[in-house]
């Protein structure tokens, strides 16, 4: 994740906590569990970024395909 809000943002795929991003910088640290390519090539994973408050900031979703066409980098800008 490459934060470039001013805050801490959660992390969830699926619904699920992966970790948190710092503010200003790319985070590396916890574990995104997505299934090798060929368990699931079409299964999307619905990537969230919220807030401590529980703002959603981003929403999407990815193939695996896309996320490593991306090179699993996933840019969060500022709200508008």
């Amino acid at each position: 994740m490459d934060n470039r809000t001013d805050q801490t943002l959660e992390i969830f795929i699926d619904n699920l906590r992966q970790c948190d991003a710092p503010p200003g910088e790319m985070s590396r640290s916890g574990t995104i569990d997505i299934p090798p390519y060929d368990i699931w090539p079409d299964e999307k994973y619905a990537i969230e970024a919220r807030t401590e408050d529980g703002e959603v900031v981003y929403s999407q979703e990815f193939t695996w395909q896309e996320l490593d066409d991306m090179d699993w980098t996933i840019v969060i800008q500022p709200p508008k």
